[in-house]
């Protein structure tokens, strides 16, 4: 069955009311020690309302990222002959566990082979900090969110090799383009699973807990 829904349309905002999403298994995985966990109460009380608890807000950062995702992957394109790009910004449920779903930025190849792309288009001085990542684990140590969140669409799509990006149209140089290509290792995978099926079952456990009958949705 085919679960692509569109990126930002009504149903996609939607369909993520009471799932867990790509941009949250960082949450998940670096798991707070206060219980329950915050992200896991959020997503017990979409699923008890049918209403979202996530705060909409977009700043001029955010606008200029927008604005200017497109440019980037056809920056990617041009400058790396290897890269071959989908438009492939949907939500798509986890055929394992269908409350768990993301929405990649760019299902594509890189060198041949099947590749999750996340791009950034951050202001200046991020964007400078990015370039001066040189490996996955400088990623996974600066911004463990975007990490995972590349390891989440790994899982959803079946892929193991993901793409940081980063561009900034304002830096007429080299370094306005930047990417890091990696290989995500089975650990991390089963690791992001395992915090997927933990997180339901902690949601379960609470809805028996609060007695809850019955959700909205889900």
């Amino acid at each position: 069955m085919d679960t692509r829904i569109e990126a930002n349309s009504f149903e996609w905002h939607q369909a993520r009311v009471g799932k867990w999403t790509a941009s949250h298994l960082y949450d998940l995985i670096c798991t707070p020690k206060k219980r329950p966990r915050p992200y896991v109460m959020q997503t017990l009380a979409e699923r008890l309302t049918g209403e979202s608890q996530e705060d909409f807000y977009e700043s001029a950062d955010i606008a200029h990222g927008v604005e200017n995702e497109f440019r980037a992957f056809t920056w990617l394109e041009k400058l790396v002959p290897t890269v071959t790009l989908e438009d492939s910004s949907y939500f798509q449920q986890w055929d394992e566990v269908p409350t768990f779903g993301a929405t990649c930025d760019r299902v594509g190849t890189y060198a041949g082979e099947p590749c999750i792309f996340e791009v950034k288009c951050p202001k200046t001085t991020t964007h400078l900090r990015y370039c001066l990542m040189e490996s996955v684990e400088d990623l996974k140590k600066e911004m463990p969110k975007y990490y995972w969140q590349i390891v989440a669409g790994c899982i959803v799509h079946g892929i193991d090799r993901g793409m940081f990006v980063s561009f900034d149209p304002r830096v007429d140089d080299e370094c306005g383009l930047y990417y890091l290509s990696f290989i995500v290792p089975e650990s991390d995978i089963e690791a992001g699973k395992e915090a997927i099926r933990k997180a339901e079952t902690e949601l379960q456990e609470l809805k028996t807990k609060l007695n809850i009958t019955q959700f909205k949705i889900g």
